[in-house]
């Protein structure tokens, strides 16, 4: 290309250069020194702008898909990633919920537990009573008791922990969490796709490490609480970096949003034919309309297919560099053609 490009070059010189040593017209024509200034002027100009041209058409017109990922983005809401504080929450509440559940089943029947004793020895004692007065006896025994038993629920309520778990219910709740995880990366996979899932799997693994650690080191529901919310939102920083880079999500653009791509695309063309019909004349345009509608027809059926971001984007992008290469190509041969036109002149001019 640069061989060629130099023959073009040389070719202009070479009629710059025949004006050039023309003999000066102020000795030909004396009293016209100013006619031949404004022909050198315009030969130089002519000159100069020729060169220009040539120099032009050695670069790429195009030099990568008329429509980008990034064009496609632009139509897409921005990823809104399920936080991993909220499913750590959602599995904290369901434990409370048990925690409290057992602990309120196991106080109700030691109540009633209590309450069948009672009942049964002052039946007991009423009918070994030998007269009104050992009843009368017998019924304030009872109420003493009975006070008494009511005095220890009541203790039993307020030493029981309704915020730690026992061993029993934290190994249940982890197995909960672990199936909820699982339910969490599918979750994950669906939206954003399996790369995203497998780089956030580390992260929910290490936010449920750390739960319960902070379930089992700590005895106080108000540290507890403000633990897991510092363990949420640091795992909610490190999904929110994770979707940005990874996130792949499904896509599927309106008829209007695929019109307004459509239309984005076209207008790029259009550019690339205005620098063709400038460097190359209208016939050139023809040519480049060849090439550009089946890259026209292959991103409309993309678009108005529902798929993966990622596939979207390739598809785009493989498009997109055939259309590259073959307007290149085509540039080439427009070249070629020129030069030849341009060398064949030149001869008959100086045959």
């Amino acid at each position: 290309m640069k061989i060629k490009t130099f023959s073009l070059f040389l070719i202009c010189l070479t009629s710059y250069l025949l004006v050039a040593c023309t003999p000066p017209e102020e000795e030909v024509h004396p009293k016209r020194p100013s006619a031949r200034n404004e022909n050198l002027k315009r030969y130089m100009t002519k000159a100069l702008a020729l060169r220009a041209q040539v120099q032009l058409r050695t670069k790429p017109i195009v030099s990568g898909p008329l429509l980008t990922a990034n064009d496609l983005k632009a139509f897409i809401p921005s990823l809104q990633p399920q936080a991993v504080s909220s499913y750590l929450s959602t599995q904290q509440q369901a434990l409370q919920k048990v925690i409290q559940t057992e602990t309120s089943h196991k106080i109700a029947q030691n109540a009633a537990t209590r309450l069948d004793t009672l009942k049964q020895d002052l039946t007991t004692a009423l009918e070994a009573a030998q007269s009104p007065q050992e009843m009368t006896e017998q019924f304030k025994n009872f109420e003493q008791r009975y006070v008494k038993e009511l005095m220890d629920l009541a203790n039993q309520v307020q030493q029981e922990s309704w915020d730690i778990p026992t061993a029993q219910q934290s190994r249940t709740a982890r197995e909960n969490l672990k199936k909820a995880g699982q339910e969490f990366l599918k979750n994950i996979t669906t939206d954003y796709g399996e790369t995203c899932a497998k780089k956030i799997y580390p992260v929910l693994e290490k936010a449920g490490d750390d739960y319960w650690l902070t379930l089992s080191s700590l005895k106080n529901s108000e540290e507890i609480e403000q633990a897991l919310h510092t363990i949420g939102q640091e795992a909610d920083q490190s999904f929110e970096k994770i979707i940005t880079e990874y996130g792949d999500p499904m896509i599927t653009l309106s008829p209007e949003q695929v019109a307004s791509l459509r239309a984005h695309l076209i207008e790029e063309h259009q550019q690339v034919e205005q620098t063709f019909e400038k460097l190359y004349g209208k016939e050139a345009v023809l040519k480049t309309r060849d090439i550009f509608e089946p890259y026209l027809l292959n991103v409309d059926k993309t678009l108005q297919q529902t798929g993966r971001l990622s596939h979207q984007t390739t598809q785009l992008e493989e498009f997109g560099e055939k259309y590259r290469q073959q307007i290149t190509q085509l540039q080439v041969q427009l070249n070629d053609e020129l030069e030849k036109k341009l060398v064949t002149s030149n001869e008959a001019n100086h045959g």
